[in-house]
């Protein structure tokens, strides 16, 4: 999600911005979602995972994942395979 992205969100619906909001905004590159993964959080970052979350965080509402279709993306199949989620590293859900 980067700065040219949202700019053209903004030309497709024929929306304009409050001025501002210029200032906050800068001009940033859409960077891969892979860039975000570090040791700390690696263990979540599973190829579905991130295809999932790619699907929903996109600007345009009519391109983004739908909720139904979301819960039936295959990161969620061993949620509804075994009803648990044993399959996952259980350190990373433990508080």
């Amino acid at each position: 999600m980067g700065t040219e992205e949202l700019k053209a969100l903004l030309v497709t619906y024929d929306l304009q911005l409050d001025p501002k909001y210029n200032e906050y905004l800068g001009r940033y590159k859409k960077k891969p979602w892979n860039s975000f993964i570090n040791s700390e959080n690696k263990h979540f970052c599973t190829p579905d995972a991130m295809d999932l979350l790619q699907k929903m965080l996109v600007y345009d509402h009519f391109k983004r994942i739908v909720p139904k279709d979301a819960l039936n993306h295959p990161y969620f199949d061993p949620i509804k395979k075994n009803g648990k989620l044993e399959q996952y590293d259980k350190t990373a859900f433990s508080t």
